[in-house]
């Protein structure tokens, strides 16, 4: 079982501007939009913070989503 304590946050941060990837608003709910924003300094950033899970998969602190695109 993947524990908790082997999760390791990380901000996603975009060489050309310096903001990070962000969970529109914190909506936690699917489909929310995934936007670039100020790095947050103090309170609460799960929005933008993710981890790696067991199998590699990119989610979110803010609601264990995976990250998805569409076009």
């Amino acid at each position: 079982m993947w524990s908790l304590q082997y999760r390791r946050y990380f901000y996603i941060v975009s060489d050309m501007h310096k903001k990070v990837l962000d969970i529109q608003q914190a909506v936690s709910t699917p489909g929310a939009k995934v936007i670039v924003w100020h790095m947050k300094s103090g309170g609460d950033c799960r929005n933008q913070w993710w981890y790696f899970d067991e199998s590699g998969i990119i989610r979110s602190a803010l609601n264990d989503f995976a990250l998805s695109a569409t076009c």
